[in-house]
This record gives C-alpha cells, sequence and structure tokens, in this order.
C-alpha cells in the first residue's frame, strides 16, 4: 500500500491508487504496478524503461469521458454550441 520511488525505478504496490489527470508524469526509469492506476483524459504518463503491470491501468477512463459529455450537455444551448464543447474539452480544436 506504497508509492515506492528510488532513483531507478518507481513501484506502485497493492491497494495503491495513482491518478493523473491534466498533468504529466515522467518516469526516468523503470515502473511496475500491482496497484491501480488511472491515466484521465489530458493526462500522460511516460516510462523510460520497463513498465511491468500486474495490477490495473486504466486509460481516459469511461466515466469521465462520461462526466465531461453530461456536463457539456448540461451547459450547452444548441447541438452546434455542444459539439463545440466537447471539441475544446478534448482538445482537438
Amino acid at each position: 500500500m506504497t508509492l515506492i520511488v528510488g532513483p531507478y525505478s518507481v513501484e506502485n504496490t497493492e491497494f495503491t491508487d495513482i491518478a493523473i489527470g491534466s498533468g504529466k508524469v515522467n518516469i526516468g526509469g523503470s515502473f511496475t504496478n500491482s496497484g491501480k492506476v488511472k491515466v484521465f483524459l489530458g493526462g500522460e504518463l511516460n516510462v523510460n524503461k520497463e513498465f511491468l503491470n500486474s495490477g490495473n491501468l486504466s486509460i481516459n477512463d469511461p466515466e469521465k469521458i462520461k462526466q465531461i459529455i453530461v456536463e457539456s450537455l448540461r451547459t450547452s444551448k444548441t447541438v452546434a454550441e455542444f459539439g463545440l464543447e466537447i471539441l475544446k474539452k478534448f482538445k482537438l480544436l
């Protein structure tokens, strides 16, 4: 239940959750995961060496994407406005 950061590697142990939102995480060495890692839309996880995963890895979490769509629907007045908002949220515009 610990994140172990060493000079050449990072280890995410069982029952430890890591969530990467709109930031970037760069690991210069190896990354071993037996816990949970979630990389949301706009987030980046870069591993320069080996990435060994026996845990749970989720990239672009569908629940987060659903939340973005629902929020955009609630605030948009027209279909065009909704489309524009989605493009902006996903950084495609």
